[in-house]
């Protein structure tokens, strides 16, 4: 079975954090929530859709629904999760997007824009404030709930998955909505024989209008309904033993050779060998982590925000 990982909530607020010195912690994934790692000393490699990412100080990756494990010589990380069903009411659709922020170097899409460089002030701010505050519960819980907001009006505006794949993309907000009915339609109805008319008419639209737009937009959607499903398809791979056929057929596949072309497509593996290497580490030691007292992130804290602020406003 996939590993729970303890989250440090902090009281009144959406918001949790886990400072910690790490060697190893297995996989696992989370149900609405949002989880944000930065590295603050040493390296980590940070493991999800069958690829590894090596953080750097200063460097941080986002993780939403995909199981991941990460490992590092006692490297030392701040990791913040973002409880999305506070957010429901104003981001009716939330539940049903996917976010991707690869916050470093080794990402395949233009990294270190204004808006990484927005969160990371939001996230060294929050490490901070936190830690260094007098107990003002009130006050806390207030600055740290409006932070959780800010991230997350910039997952909705920047950090969909339709912003990694078109990362110029110029959208109208009545047009993003579209896109996100859609997908949510897709999302609740991905283990039925969902079709392009069907959302189209969910849509109000036509099956012709629903297909190009979501292909000008997106991947199309045979390809996004694709992800949706071996997305969901991970946590059958990795906590039950259901044949690859049966969880080919619970996810809304129609044939099992669909299944591995899109598990292939989008994690460059077949389902086989993403259960056999995620269940290998899940047979390792669990977690090998010790809680890090603010004093001893103090230092490498304070030089990561001047670095930051200055490279951010005194840099061009």
């Amino acid at each position: 079975m996939l590993n729970n990982e303890a989250m440090s909530w902090i009281k009144g607020t959406p918001v949790g954090i886990n400072i910690r010195k790490l060697s190893y912690i297995a996989p696992h994934s989370h149900k609405d929530v949002i989880e944000i790692t930065l590295c603050l000393t040493g390296e980590i490699t940070f493991s999800y859709c069958f690829e590894e990412f090596r953080l750097k100080p200063g460097e941080f990756i986002l993780v939403e629904k995909d199981v991941h494990y990460l490992s590092g010589d006692e490297a030392i990380c701040a990791s913040f999760y973002i409880d999305l069903h506070y957010f429901k009411e104003k981001y009716p659709y939330v539940d049903s997007l996917m976010f991707v922020c690869e916050a470093t170097a080794e990402s395949s899409v233009p990294y270190d824009t204004y808006h990484h460089q927005y969160l990371k002030s939001i996230l060294l701010a929050l490490l901070f404030y936190v830690n260094g505050t007098p107990d003002k519960q009130k006050e806390i819980q207030a600055r740290v709930t409006h932070a959780a907001e800010k991230i997350m009006e910039l997952m909705m505006d920047r950090f969909d998955i339709i912003f990694y794949y078109e990362p110029g993309l110029d959208i109208t907000p009545k047009a993003m909505r579209r896109y996100r009915d859609a997908m949510k339609y897709i999302y609740d109805h991905s283990g039925e024989k969902v079709t392009i008319k069907e959302v189209a008419d969910h849509c109000g639209v036509s099956g012709a209008y629903m297909s190009e737009f979501l292909r000008s937009i997106s991947k199309g959607f045979r390809a996004m309904t694709g992800y949706i499903r071996v997305c969901k398809s991970e946590k059958y791979l990795l906590d039950t033993d259901m044949s690859i056929m049966d969880i080919s057929e619970i996810c809304g596949f129609s044939d099992t050779k669909y299944y591995y072309e899109f598990f292939k497509r989008w994690y460059r593996c077949t389902p086989g060998q993403y259960r056999k290497r995620y269940k290998n580490e899940m047979r390792r030691v669990g977690n090998i982590e010790e809680s890090v007292p603010m004093s001893e992130i103090a230092p490498p804290l304070a030089k990561m925000m001047e670095k930051h602020f200055i490279d951010m406003f005194l840099l061009f």
